[in-house]
């Protein structure tokens, strides 16, 4: 003899997931918020030693690498499906202002202040907190007292202020 038996066998759909939305770079000690259009999905960090996020999408830099964020949603069958976004995490440029000479002198002289220099980088000079009007070059010549400061912003999109450099101008 044969027999035969006959089981019906459903094979449910992977739920439609969004794709990841959003800026996908962060500086370390930044956050920045990605967004999903799919309801109900959950948000994780493939590495939380680079990166965290919360369940509203806030993906916060920890430290510089690389790191898969997931949305995924798990439909009524419960198939599950993800949505992936690579996040950059960039670690802040290191400014700093070297002095070309010494930064007391008498009326009339200057001395040049000279920001850390990289391909792409953008410069804004600083008096005392305040941006002075088209102080956007590597380097300034400062010829009147103040605390003079930059900040430097790069391909990397994490600005770093530069420690202040005290400039004394005598009579």
């Amino acid at each position: 003899g044969t027999a035969t038996a006959t089981q019906a066998v459903t094979v449910n759909p992977f739920p439609i997931v969004a794709p990841v939305t959003g800026v996908l770079k962060v500086c370390v000690a930044g956050t920045t918020t990605l967004s999903n259009a799919t309801p109900a999905g959950v948000w994780t960090s493939g590495n939380t030693l680079l990166a965290t996020v919360s369940s509203t999408g806030v993906v916060s830099g920890v430290a510089a690498g690389s790191v898969p964020i997931s949305y995924t949603v798990v439909n009524t069958a419960g198939c599950a499906y993800a949505s992936i976004g690579v996040m950059a995490v960039n670690a802040p440029i290191s400014a700093v202002i070297t002095p070309a000479s010494s930064t007391f002198f008498c009326s009339g002289a200057f001395v040049t202040l000279n920001a850390s220099a990289g391909t792409g980088y953008t410069y804004q000079w600083q008096n005392g907190g305040v941006d002075i009007a088209g102080a956007t070059a590597a380097s300034y010549n400062a010829n009147f007292t103040g605390n003079f400061g930059v900040i430097v912003n790069g391909p990397s999109i994490c600005a770093s202020s530069a420690p202040v450099v005290p400039v004394t101008v005598n009579p």
